[in-house]
């Protein structure tokens, strides 16, 4: 198992005394793009090792998806679209899928989970499973979308379109019952999910 460095390290303690200090305990935009940094370059970077940081991001945004799989399937027992995400988000790592055709999947998707909050109003909540893993198979395709030397730690996913929102936060919002904008939301089980992610999640997907 390779060895979490020290910069990756120390970006998580500063993200977890962030988390830990948010009214909330939201993990800001700003501090996560810090945590996408620290796993290696971005994929249309010029360095020659690019795809080692998308192949850790990728298994990251994977794990977080995975983690809310159960509130899924206790909702949408036969409906395997979070399954069928992270499994095109694999063979598209693996160069086993035409990327073209992974982005028709993918908006198709995504366009699914529209319609089906739309049928379902009172568990979009839920859907945000489904979203995670559709921005897991976004993540294959574009990778995380950062710049290493601009990374604003202020920034929060409210300053952001949706569309653009990654699955760490569609799995937070799922796990807390609701992003921090959600009257119904729970801050400690945000502060679970975070913890979870910081200390487990990131470094297992450092190592993978």
């Amino acid at each position: 198992m390779l060895l979490v460095p020290a910069e990756l390290i120390q970006a998580i303690g500063l993200a977890h005394e962030a988390m830990m200090a948010h009214l909330q305990h939201d993990l800001n935009l700003g501090y996560r793009r810090l945590i996408w940094a620290g796993l290696g370059p971005h994929m249309n970077s010029s360095c020659q090792n690019e795809l080692i940081g998308l192949k850790r991001r990728v298994n990251l945004a994977i794990l977080a998806a995975q983690m809310v799989l159960p509130i899924w399937n206790k909702f949408y027992p036969s409906d395997d679209l979070p399954y069928r995400c992270i499994d095109l988000a694999r063979q598209v790592l693996n160069k086993n899928l035409d990327e073209n055709v992974a982005w028709e999947q993918r908006n198709m998707f995504w366009s699914k989970l529209i319609d089906k909050g739309n049928r379902d109003q009172e568990n979009q909540v839920v859907q945000g499973v489904g979203f995670s893993a559709v921005q897991v198979l976004t993540t294959a395709l574009r990778d995380e979308i950062f710049e290493p030397l601009k990374i604003d730690l202020n920034l929060t996913d409210a300053d952001i379109d949706p569309e653009a929102m990654d699955s760490s936060f569609f799995a937070a919002a799922a796990y807390a019952n609701g992003a921090i904008w959600n009257s119904g939301s729970d801050s400690l089980k945000r502060q679970k999910f975070w913890e979870w992610w910081l200390k487990e999640a990131v470094p297992m997907a450092w190592a993978l």
